[in-house]
């Protein structure tokens, strides 16, 4: 009989211990009509049928395997245990070497000053010094599928697209290179989630202009234009430095982890455990090509939850809620928000500010929510570009080769308006937000519009 193991509630986590470890219920899944629970600990899984209340301990090897095949629960293929296909001969990809490769070593470590990196340069620059870059045509030749660059743990190599081979991209990769076999060491305590948010949170920071802008009907605090799959996470890893106050690019190439520590000590390890559960999860769909808002905006509300429920157990008087109240509005900056005043912060700071009344007898007259103000308002073209793809749609079905088109755009509070004319009359009007777009019908004054230029090119596709 398999081994039975003991229901544990800890308020809204499931727990069981086994082997003196403890694992946190984290999913569900259902394969080959079995009912298969979930559960994480620090450096282990644990996979089990539901027994009344309890647990019994899964011991069908074949059934794991398929349930970690069926929902992407395998190592990172890309970080950790590569499955690179065998490179035949007729299948080696060019090399970057010497003068080539000099420059891109120097390039990246001259570019991973931008970001404060406490790493000293020649010990970074020994970590690479094996390192092997490859340009590759056809990642499906290798039996990788919807990426433009990987680094390989087996054979310490960077594999990237010819079309790919710029800057950014290779920042990503090196900076996988630079934690090497490390990271798969330490990837179960980690989580590739975290370990790519991480990453792509740098990559960003080093190579992105200093803009805010919009991703998948949120905002956020940095140049998503600049980003790569996995731009929730780095969303979400920038949230996670700012509550430790700790660079977690240097913790990462220093090998040491010792945020992770902190973080559950000070938070609680069920939080650590599915806060990284929520991060594979995001990483996982995204390589998928599956946007799950829903997920995203759990796992922003966890990480603000579980950090400033606890924080808030030291508010005692006027100046410590005044500390918090800052804190947390100032936690606003590192948020992806739905809308321009960050509504969900916004009704969690009031529900705060109430307690906080209560608790500490003080109307809290001048501590009030203000929406902290993003980076410069959106990239100059970024509405262009949306209102030239609904003109592309529009008038794909109702041009006439010789009509007169005239496209104009203007804002009213956070939302921005389009008109488009055909021979001087309008045929359609719409209202965006970082949420979409909608018909609208409203009164304008000519004086608000702003025309966008259509190039002669851009015609010819209408």
């Amino acid at each position: 009989m398999n081994k039975l193991l003991k229901r544990i509630v800890n308020g809204e986590f499931i727990n069981v211990i086994y082997n003196d470890d403890i694992y946190l219920l984290v999913d569900e899944f259902v394969c080959e009509k079995k009912h298969v629970i979930y559960f994480n600990s620090l450096n282990n899984e644990l996979f089990c049928y539901k027994k009344g209340k309890d647990f019994e301990i899964i011991e069908d090897e074949k059934l794991i395997e398929e349930v970690k095949d069926k929902n992407g629960l395998y190592k990172d293929e890309y970080l950790y245990n590569s499955k690179f296909k065998s490179i035949s001969e007729n299948l080696i990809p060019s090399e970057v070497v010497g003068g080539e490769r000099r420059l891109v070593i120097e390039s990246f470590l001259d570019e991973l000053n931008r970001v404060n990196i406490k790493v000293p340069r020649d010990v970074l620059e020994d970590r690479l010094k094996n390192v092997r870059i490859r340009r590759i045509n056809n990642f499906k030749d290798y039996g990788i599928e919807n990426t433009s660059s990987a680094y390989s743990v087996k054979s310490n190599t960077i594999f990237v697209r010819h079309e790919e081979f710029n800057s950014r991209t290779l920042f990503h990769e090196l900076i996988h290179a630079l934690t090497g076999n490390k990271s798969y060491q330490y990837n179960f305590l980690l989580g590739v989630g975290l370990i790519e948010g991480i990453t792509e949170q740098k990559t960003i920071e080093s190579h992105g202009r200093n803009i805010s802008s919009t991703y998948n009907g949120y905002e956020y605090n940095f140049d998503t234009h600049s980003g790569g799959s996995y731009i929730e996470n780095a969303c979400l890893a920038s949230q996670l430095e700012y509550i430790l106050g700790e660079d977690l690019l240097g913790e990462l190439t220093t090998r040491e982890y010792k945020f992770v520590e902190k973080f559950y000590k000070k938070y609680g390890l069920n939080t650590y455990l599915n806060l990284r559960h929520k991060l594979n999860e995001i990483c996982r769909k995204n390589k998928r090509r599956v946007k799950d808002n829903e997920l995203f905006d759990k796992t922003q509300d966890l990480l603000l939850r579980s950090v400033f429920d606890k924080e808030f157990e030291r508010v005692n008087n006027k100046e410590t809620a005044v500390e918090y109240f800052d804190s947390l509005n100032t936690f606003g900056l590192f948020r992806a928000r739905k809308d321009s005043e960050d509504s969900l912060l916004k009704d969690y700071f009031n529900e705060k500010k109430e307690l906080c009344s209560k608790k500490i007898n003080d109307e809290l007259k001048d501590i009030n929510y203000e929406p902290v103000k993003f980076k410069n308002k959106y990239l100059k073209y970024e509405f262009d570009k949306r209102i030239l793809q609904d003109v592309k749609s529009y008038f794909s079905l109702n041009y006439n080769e010789g009509d007169s088109i005239k496209i104009y755009k203007f804002y009213r509070e956070d939302k921005c308006y389009s008109v488009f004319y055909v021979n001087n009359e309008i045929v359609l009007m719409k209202e965006y937000d970082l949420n979409g777009s909608r018909k609208v019908n409203i009164d304008f004054d000519m004086s608000e519009l702003e025309e966008i230029g259509i190039s002669d090119e851009y015609k010819k596709v209408l």
